[in-house]
């Protein structure tokens, strides 16, 4: 079962809360934690999923949930569920909801041909922009800012 929040979430509007960002990753030595950690320092509240089937499971209980950071390759769940398919499941369940996928493929090898290839399993859920490699784990944050809050996109409006 999907871990809770790991600070206090107010189940009140999203106005009146900080935002959520549910990371899913399988990986046991200790990405998960440390992009909750990065989450949190740039003002999120985290949850954590182990697979897709945890992650779907925790949105149907309909707790807080502003964004997915999810890994691609994940097979703990025994059904090799990718990042992709997990994505494209969202796309249908939670139109609005944003997500941004990593990997561990190195930047170097996650060129543009297979960002195209993982965005087109997807089936539209995520863009070549939303697909980052987990040495770029800072820059697939503000991905997931952007596609939250598009004010935060370069060029977007400012308060």
């Amino acid at each position: 079962m999907a871990d809770t929040p790991t600070t206090s979430v107010s189940p009140t509007s999203p106005m009146n809360r900080t935002p959520v960002v549910l990371v899913v990753d399988d990986d046991k030595y200790g990405f998960p934690e440390l992009a909750c950690r990065a989450l949190q320092q740039a003002g999120y509240e985290t949850a954590q999923a182990r697979s897709a089937p945890e992650a779907l499971q925790y949105l149907a209980e309909s707790k807080p949930c502003d964004g997915v950071l999810t890994d691609y390759d994940m097979a703990a769940d025994g059904q090799a569920t990718s990042g992709a398919a997990l994505a494209s499941a969202l796309k249908k369940s939670h139109p609005d909801l944003p997500v941004v996928l990593m990997t561990s493929i190195d930047e170097t090898t996650l060129a543009r041909a297979t960002r195209q290839t993982i965005a087109s399993q997807s089936q539209g859920a995520l863009e070549p922009g939303d697909i980052f490699s987990k040495d770029n784990q800072n820059q697939a944050i503000a991905r997931l800012g952007e596609k939250m809050d598009p004010s935060r996109a370069r060029g977007g409006m400012t308060s």
